[in-house]
């Protein structure tokens, strides 16, 4: 494949990055450019968070649902309060586990448009690595995994480019990246912190049951399908403080769960529970859903 023509190479060393490759590469992003860029997990796609052009491009490369949001890349720990509202609590536990491989959802602040999340929230990430965060120096980032939705994230720039196409403006190359792995997603914006994707090292986030108090089960109002709902389970046993029944007796969607099944859950692994769950059809799982939506309306 030929690359655009307009397209920019910067070949870089990781540990020695150039500044000065680095300033050009914040001017393309000012002036409304798309980048290609590494981090501590994988090559991103990133681009001015206030340029709302650019923004769109980087949904229209990824062929992604602008629905779902994209988040954002900041260049330290201090600057996540310029893009998302924070408590104490909440800092306390982002500078327990950044900067490192974890994106972090907060609720986002005015300053972060509709275009980067069309919701009332936003994921964050200061990265363990010193190209991106010093390509956040003057301004809060895009960071998304460079990849078309749903197909494979690859490490090396070339293969990235042969699959997303060459709308681009610039391309930092370190090379093949050693994982695939992206970063791990933490839900921060509810009561006690929970598991919404295990990526790099997510067999560390059950430490966080440490800066947890005790489980809110009201935040079940907040489910909005199966994958949260399993995700929102997994995360509660990854505290260790309840199994699996006695988690779904107090998210009070045990007898719900049971009568759908047709089984009892009283001795059910989270493995086979997961099973049960991916074996449902729609109509089940539409039953499910309704069921906990009048749950929620009863409360």
């Amino acid at each position: 494949m030929e690359f655009g023509v307009f397209m920019k190479i910067f070949k870089m060393n990781p540990v020695h990055p150039d500044k000065k490759l680095i300033d050009k590469a914040i001017d393309i992003m000012a002036d409304g450019g798309v980048i290609l860029y590494p981090t501590d997990t994988v090559y991103g796609l990133g681009a001015n968070i206030f340029n709302n052009e650019a923004v769109k491009r980087i949904y229209e490369i990824k062929q992604r649902e602008p629905s779902k949001p994209l988040s954002i890349l900041v260049s330290n720990v201090e600057s996540i309060p310029l893009v998302a509202q924070t408590s104490m609590k909440q800092m306390d536990i982002i500078n327990n586990w950044l900067p490192g491989p974890y994106t972090f959802i907060l609720p986002k602040k005015s300053i972060v448009s509709s275009f980067v999340s069309a919701n009332a929230k936003v994921g964050v990430r200061v990265p363990d690595y010193e190209i991106a965060t010093g390509l956040a120096s003057i301004f809060p980032i895009i960071t998304t995994s460079a990849n078309v939705a749903d197909e494979e994230t690859l490490s090396n720039p070339q293969d990235i480019l042969k699959q997303i196409g060459d709308d681009v403006d610039l391309v930092i190359d370190v090379g093949q990246l050693d994982n695939l792995e992206p970063s791990t997603i933490i839900d921060l914006s509810m009561p006690n912190p929970y598991l919404v994707r295990r990526g790099l090292i997510a067999d560390k986030i059950s430490d966080l049951k440490e800066s947890g108090d005790e489980i809110d089960f009201e935040i079940i109002k907040d489910i909005t399908g199966i994958k949260d709902l399993l995700n929102l389970i997994e995360s509660l046993l990854l505290k260790g403080n309840n199994t699996l029944i006695e988690i779904l007796e107090k998210l009070g969607i045990r007898d719900i769960l049971e009568k759908i099944f047709g089984i009892s859950l009283e001795d059910i692994s989270f493995k086979e529970f997961k099973e049960i769950l991916g074996g449902l059809n729609l109509s089940e799982i539409t039953n499910l859903m309704d069921a906990l939506k009048i749950k929620e309306k009863e409360k």
